[in-house]
């Protein structure tokens, strides 16, 4: 920091001061402001030194003597003593956070030796549960159930299926309806379900394979022995669902078969000349040559051709073929014997059978009848136009000839005829009895009222 120093006694206007730190060191510099051109104070105030006109910094160093020092180390302040009773309390509770912690150092150190005795079982159990040999005594597991089995000691999971604790019993586990050994009758404390392995029947489900373990009988022992715990239901190899086998066989067989049938049908299916070959339902056979067919389901033989689903697209009630020839389609010798190779008990009729006469009979009366029909409904319309009218603009054009009451239900019964004479039924009966009872008045005529009339 530089300031200028006024000083009298020094009489040195022209100059200025560096004061530092560690020395003071005078400058040259040119005259301030405040004095006048021949160096004189401008006032008798500029002779007075104030805090406006200079900074000065002092520096104090804080020593102690030797003598102090030492006769603070002789005399030390004592350190304060508690009441005998908050001191009392002290040392209960530090005694008894004493004894907590060793209590707990002893049951941490009981628990981890427990732990690592159970661990060296389990890891020792399922290093050797692998089979050796494939005829050795074993039973097969539940991949998950052995999962929980492995894992239920390092936390607490939710209660699954797979790990269901159970109260001790003297019932030994079933195997194959049997007891299963000696150590299946001590008692067990927790239960491990193969339930995701066990097919509708009860048994082992093949197509679970990937999800089974087969585990040796002795190691089985160890788990019931050392750990009470067991595999419910247990299964041996021998154990596996048969029925099941024989459906997922055939679903393969299908799919490998299926195609393979198609396209020899395919190969041989040429139109051969009139009266050569057999009548099949169009239907089925559009479905039967998909690669996925509608009609299949899993595990099960496919719909034959000639079963009820199917054949009346063919066949009709006389045993003739149905008048409807766009439900039919004719294929060739070979073809029906590829079909039949796949359904043996197929028989189907062949090209040369005839139309069912009783079937085209009907057909023809069916023509003539619904042509008559259309024909009365004109008539009856041409003949009986006021009461079609009716319908159609309601009282007001009936005001201006003879009119007769009738039952409204019947007009629009049979209006609904001489739209669809086909389709609707005529009515027949026309019944005005309702309008004579209850309809006499006091002056021997009927009474009517337009707005109840039928």
């Amino acid at each position: 920091m530089v300031r200028r120093l006024r000083n009298p006694a020094l009489n040195r206007p022209k100059k200025r001061a560096r004061i530092e730190d560690s020395d003071v060191e005078i400058l040259d510099g040119p005259p301030s402001s405040s004095q006048g051109t021949n160096g004189s104070p401008s006032n008798g105030l500029s002779a007075c030194v104030s805090s406006k006109d200079a900074y000065m910094l002092v520096y104090a160093r804080s020593e102690q003597s030797e003598e102090n020092l030492s006769t603070e180390n002789q005399s030390p302040i004592k350190d304060a003593v508690p009441p005998p009773r908050a001191l009392e309390v002290v040392n209960v509770l530090n005694a008894e956070h004493d004894k907590a912690c060793d209590e707990f150092a002893a049951k941490e150190k009981k628990a981890r030796e427990a732990f690592d005795q159970k661990r060296r079982m389990v890891m020792d159990i399922y290093r050797s549960w692998s089979l050796s040999s494939y005829d050795e005594d074993s039973i097969i597991v539940s991949r998950q159930a052995l999962e929980s089995w492995l894992l239920h000691r390092i936390s607490k999971p939710p209660t699954t299926k797979h790990d269901v604790p159970v109260e001790s019993s003297d019932n030994p586990p079933i195997v194959n309806g049997t007891g299963a050994n000696e150590a299946s009758i001590k008692d067990f404390g927790r239960s491990f379900q193969n339930d995701d392995i066990v097919c509708p029947h009860g048994r082992l489900d093949p197509s679970k394979a990937s999800s089974m373990k087969r585990v040796k009988q002795k190691a089985l022992d160890r788990i019931a022995d050392e750990d009470h715990a067991r595999f419910i239901p247990a299964f041996k190899p021998s154990d596996v669902c048969e029925e099941c086998v024989e459906a997922i066989f055939y679903e393969r067989m299908y799919q490998i078969r299926h195609p393979q049938d198609v396209t020899r049908f395919e190969e041989v299916d040429h139109v051969e000349p009139e009266g050569r070959g057999y009548w099949i339902s169009k239907t089925w056979l559009r479905d039967w040559k998909m690669a996925k067919p509608k009609m299949h389901t899993p595990f099960q033989a496919d719909p034959s051709p000639d079963d009820i689903e199917y054949i009346d697209d063919v066949k009709c009630e006389h045993g003739g073929l149905v008048t409807n020839s766009s439900s039919r389609r004719r294929i060739s010798v070979k073809a029906y014997d590829v079909i039949r190779s796949v359904f043996p008990s197929l028989e189907l009729p062949p090209a040369s059978c005839e139309v069912c006469a009783v079937c085209e009979a009907l057909v023809q009366i069916t023509k003539e009848d619904k042509r008559g029909i259309r024909k009365q409904a004109e008539d009856e319309k041409a003949k009986l136009k006021s009461m079609y009218d009716y319908g159609v603009f309601g009282l007001a054009s009936m005001l201006e000839g003879p009119c007769a009451v009738v039952p409204e239900r019947f007009i629009r019964s049979w209006r609904q005829w001489v739209l669809r004479p086909t389709e609707a039924a005529r009515p027949e009966v026309l019944d005005n009895a309702r309008f004579s009872v209850n309809m006499a008045c006091s002056h021997s005529t009927r009474m009517w009222m337009a707005i109840s009339m039928e």
